[in-house]
């Protein structure tokens, strides 16, 4: 009897560690200043050697310029938001919503060969992950540009 319990034990810690390897969903909603009509998507890379790009969602900006965005992730990841080629990346939080404001948006989008420029955003809520890894790109910049040399 001893030995089926801690069977059973193992048994269900496996079960329940699985759990958390799931993905759950994940929204990024919000308004698109002047991009009524164009499409935004959500990426993210499939493959860091390659670089290769996975589409996770896509949506068209509605009139009222509000777009609505849903997707899986497991834990943290990159993602990109897209708008013709205009682009921005944060790491994204598997479960959470992400409400922002998009502006300075080129319409119509330039060709696909151009330079991706970066959108202007505006998080309705602190973002403080991404908070934390701008704070910390923006003093390693700082202390890689003061001390290349030596």
């Amino acid at each position: 009897m001893k030995k089926m319990c801690v069977r059973f034990l193992i048994f269900s810690l496996f079960l329940m560690s699985n759990l958390s390897v799931f993905a759950l969903p994940t929204f990024v909603r919000g308004k698109a200043i002047g991009g009524v009509g164009l499409f935004i998507r959500v990426t993210t890379y499939a493959d860091r050697l390659s670089n290769e790009i996975e589409i996770l969602d896509l949506d068209e900006i509605k009139t009222d310029e509000h777009f609505d965005l849903g997707f899986d992730i497991n834990l943290f990841q990159e993602i990109f938001v897209e708008i013709g080629n205009q682009r921005f990346s944060f790491i994204a939080e598997s479960g959470k919503t992400y409400e922002l404001q998009i502006e300075n948006i080129e319409s119509p989008p330039r060709s696909a060969l151009a330079e991706h420029k970066a959108l202007h955003v505006t998080w309705a809520k602190t973002n403080s992950l991404n908070e934390a890894i701008d704070n910390f790109n923006y003093e390693y910049s700082q202390f890689l540009e003061a001390n290349f040399i030596a």
